[in-house]
């Protein structure tokens, strides 16, 4: 199910993960969400540019402006990434379902496993993952 993106549900999203993952104390929780708040401002602005670039010049714009190092600032748009494929933004639409032969095909994440994501059909649930030659069944 596709949600619209918002700001605030995506910060308080991000945050919670990164302080799960890495075991971070509730009490560095109002510090963990202003720096989240500060990339996806200065992230925002990024897209907003009237042009088309790479994720390395997202980074360096990210840490020009923030200061925070590589490893920070790839994890926490990784997260970004999470929330949006969690809210059914990023779809798929360069093949079919295996299974139904329709439906939408989103990317979704792979739980416990950074940087990889699968395919799941909307209309059908079932997983796939993007192969050499197109879709085909998931597997881990």
């Amino acid at each position: 199910m596709k949600s619209e993106w918002n700001t605030k549900d995506a910060k308080e999203f991000i945050t919670d993960r990164v302080m799960n993952k890495k075991n971070i104390k509730e009490k560095y929780r109002e510090n963990i969400y202003k720096m989240v708040s500060v990339l996806i401002d200065v992230d925002e602005e990024f897209l907003d540019l009237p042009y088309s670039y790479t994720d390395e010049q997202e980074w360096d714009y990210i840490h020009e402006k923030t200061g925070y190092n590589y490893d920070f600032i790839r994890l926490l748009l990784w997260e970004r990434y999470c929330y949006e494929m969690d809210i059914g933004l990023w779809e798929y639409d360069n093949d079919i379902c295996l299974k139904c032969k329709k439906g939408s095909l989103l990317f979704k994440e792979i739980p416990n496993v950074n940087h990889t994501e699968k395919l799941i059909c909307d209309n059908c649930g079932c997983e796939m993952q993007i192969g050499e030659n197109g879709v085909e069944p998931f597997e881990i």
